[in-house]
């Protein structure tokens, strides 16, 4: 069907978007000037006055950013972690950086004396954040793990108190698992899942690591010959015993759409579903980032699924994992042609996300 969405936020004239993030009613908007990518402001902005938004920091640590093209996204997610106080966990590329958001009394600033911006950088130069999770949150730190374009997972502790960061060796055995670049990971607190180029979703969990090859579903069902490449990968627990859970796992394929896998509680792999994407012959999909996202769903024994794509299209499917049938496909055209991604869903019913143009943020009510 088709459907523009509705504008909830435009940045400046002249101003791009690289991310943004949700936290209830409101945003997290990182945007900057377009001829000067490296000049980033963090904004908050209430849903209900898009047209009034608060400067949260215009002090982003991108000193290694010297000579960028336009348009570039130096941040790539921006995360919300915290107890007591809150905190955003910036991907900055080169590294992590941590802003002090909301104080107890809930002032909407960073403004804190006693509390610094303090940034986390990757220890090879040459290497790029991809990706970032956040594992455990407590009132003295913030666990998050990060992948990289290089192949490496890093797991790091915010410490609050000290302001500083602390390499941890949760990972370290599995710190090089796979020589390709990782585009994806994802993480619930006690598991890992990870989405790499190398067409591999890899889940460590219980100090034991598992892989699925995607190519063993998809490449005797394509009629085309376009490059298949796992970009993005999402999961969900659902509940089967008191003590034990079913795992669901949503993984995005570039020129093909998503697959539903299932981890049954002895550690099989099931493929249940197909889902292609509405593509003509002469479209093709080379970006890494249409994401997806799995989530129960209002119904009982249902679970929502979405996908952006490349061609201004956004996909929705309900799925009930009780008998394995998709219940529901709605395939929303939401822009006249471009990327539709960042897709946030709120209360089962909400989609936020950018398009191609990265100048304003749009929702979608199902």
């Amino acid at each position: 069907m088709n459907i523009d969405g509705n504008i909830i936020y435009k940045c400046r004239q002249g101003n791009f978007i690289h991310c943004f993030c949700s936290i209830g009613k409101h945003l997290i908007i990182a945007e900057s000037p377009i001829d000067i990518p490296t000049n980033i402001e963090l904004h908050y902005v209430s849903e209900a006055t898009p047209d009034k938004s608060t400067l949260i920091s215009d002090d982003i640590l991108t000193a290694k950013y010297k000579d960028v093209a336009s348009r570039t996204q130096i941040i790539k997610n921006i995360f919300i972690a915290g107890s007591k106080s809150i905190y955003l966990i910036v991907n900055l590329s080169d590294g992590v950086q941590v802003f002090p958001f909301i104080r107890k009394e809930n002032v909407v600033t960073n403004q804190n004396e006693a509390i610094e911006n303090v940034k986390w950088f990757l220890p090879n130069v040459h290497d790029t954040v991809q990706s970032l999770t956040i594992m455990t949150e407590t009132d003295v730190s913030i666990d998050f793990t990060v992948g990289t374009v290089l192949g490496h997972i890093y797991s790091v502790r915010y410490e609050i108190m000290n302001q500083c960061f602390l390499v941890l060796k949760d990972f370290q055995k599995w710190e090089s698992i796979t020589q390709d670049s990782i585009n994806c990971v994802k993480s619930d607190g006690h598991e890992l899942v990870i989405a790499s180029f190398d067409n591999f979703i890899y889940s460590i969990i219980d100090k034991k690591c598992e892989s699925q090859h995607i190519n063993v579903d998809v490449s005797n069902k394509l009629e085309n010959f376009k490059e298949n490449t796992l970009v993005y990968v999402d999961f969900l627990k659902v509940k089967k015993y008191s003590t034990s859970y079913i795992r669901y796992y949503l993984a995005n394929v570039n020129n093909f759409g998503c697959i539903i896998y299932r981890r049954s509680i002895r550690g099989q792999w099931e493929t249940l579903q197909l889902l292609p994407r509405d593509l003509n012959q002469n479209e093709e999909e080379v970006t890494p980032l249409i994401d997806c996202i799995i989530e129960k769903g209002s119904n009982k024994d249902e679970v929502i699924l979405l996908s952006g794509g490349e061609h201004g299209k956004l996909y929705v499917w309900a799925y009930n994992y009780k008998v394995n049938e998709i219940t529901s496909t709605k395939i929303y055209n939401v822009h006249e042609a471009g990327l539709v991604h960042n897709l946030i869903l709120t209360d089962h019913s909400k989609i936020t996300y950018l398009t191609n143009n990265e100048t304003s943020i749009n929702i979608l009510y199902l």
